[in-house]
């Protein structure tokens, strides 16, 4: 984590990972998981009597591990290196508002942006005016949750408390409104960055 931050980027990732690193620091001074995390742990296998942090990364990763050394063989590695990358290569996840006008692009196209702004203030838990600027910020973040944000990490012992029915609702307007023209611009997005075609 330390390394990654030394390479430099956005100020607040910089930040996150220094925190984290002290976090995992502190972890591994301790003496031994709390027995939530040790439970949760008990489907992996090992021989261990007692888990300590120390333990934690190699007993979550064991799997991936194993997957990695099927996956990750000679073939991929040759002496002039790979020849090339492809579109396929490209993630599109870490296209978002950050590095892209994708907010811009998709609220300046007229039929969309009535259609959110119309899906938006249905729902029920919201008491504000539907502005520009709050659509604005609605699309930010389902574009952070549903597309930049997924990942198939699992929380180790915090839980996560979210409204349900907001999450599905907002789910929906992305899956029915946002989602394609989204992947639309994503593809534009690298097409014209890249020369793969």
């Amino acid at each position: 984590m330390l390394l990654r931050a030394n390479y430099g980027g956005m100020k607040c990732d910089c930040q996150m990972l220094y925190l984290y690193a002290i976090t995992w620091l502190r972890r591994y001074q301790s003496v031994s998981v709390p027995t939530s995390l040790e439970r949760s742990l008990s489907t992996v296998e090992t021989t261990l009597q007692t888990i300590s942090w120390r333990d934690v990364p190699q007993l979550l990763h064991s799997k991936a591990r194993v997957q990695s050394e099927e996956l990750i063989t000679s073939k991929l590695i040759c002496s002039n290196g790979i020849p090339k990358l492809t579109a396929m290569d490209v993630c599109s996840a870490g296209i978002d508002f950050h590095c892209s006008n994708v907010v811009e692009h998709l609220l300046s196209q007229r039929e969309l942006y009535i259609i959110l702004s119309e899906r938006l203030a249905k729902l029920k838990s919201i008491q504000v005016v539907a502005d520009r600027e709050w659509i604005s910020d609605q699309l930010k973040s389902m574009i952070w949750n549903f597309s930049s944000g997924v990942n198939h990490r699992r929380l180790l012992l915090e839980s996560r408390s979210s409204n349900k029915v907001n999450d599905t609702e907002m789910k929906a307007i992305w899956n029915e409104v946002v989602k394609q023209p989204f992947d639309i611009y994503t593809k534009k997005f690298v097409r014209d960055r890249l020369a793969f075609y």
